[in-house]
């Protein structure tokens, strides 16, 4: 159970960095 909640906080956190990665993306693509 200990090991799936970890798993799970670290995929919350990649997906997370792909959001904001996706953010910037649009960000610099309005300049």
């Amino acid at each position: 159970e200990q090991i799936a909640l970890m798993n799970t906080r670290t995929f919350g956190k990649k997906s997370e960095k792909l959001q904001i990665d996706e953010d910037q993306l649009s960000f610099f693509s309005e300049i």
